[in-house]
């Protein structure tokens, strides 16, 4: 998920207005812009809008809402480095043609910093059901 619409899940979550999520922060208009994708936000402000809900919104569930769409620029070859790996390898492993053994699943996992959970955990959307 793009972090304009993880910040759309979570405003709607909260039930907030644009202007409330966005207060003291930015403008109205500019992050509706950044809600549907026609502008980026600085680190900066994402972090004071996120910190300024603390209570409301966890760093660690926004994160898990928007990695998959900026992790996905690491190539095969990327991840076969990283986690001292072939890149055939890697390949078999996401189309289901090899299964890894643990030891190579805690490469994985350290190379991508996550966990096993995290790694191989299928959301119900995601399966089909």
């Amino acid at each position: 998920m793009e972090i304009g619409k993880a910040l759309y899940t979570d405003r709607l979550n909260l039930n907030l207005t644009q202007r409330q999520m966005c207060s003291g922060i930015l403008s109205r208009p500019y992050y509706a812009r950044v809600e549907n994708g026609r502008s980026s936000i600085s680190a900066e402000n994402l972090f004071r809008i996120l910190a300024a809900r603390a209570r409301n919104i966890n760093f660690e569930e926004f994160y898990e809402l928007i990695q998959d769409d900026y992790l996905s620029d690491l190539t095969q070859n990327d991840l076969a480095k990283l986690a001292g790996l072939t890149r055939q390898t890697i390949y078999l492993i996401e189309n289901n043609r090899y299964n890894p053994t643990i030891a190579l699943c805690l490469k994985l996992t350290k190379a991508l910093s996550t966990d096993l959970d995290s790694l191989f955990f299928i959301e119900e959307n995601k399966r089909g059901n």
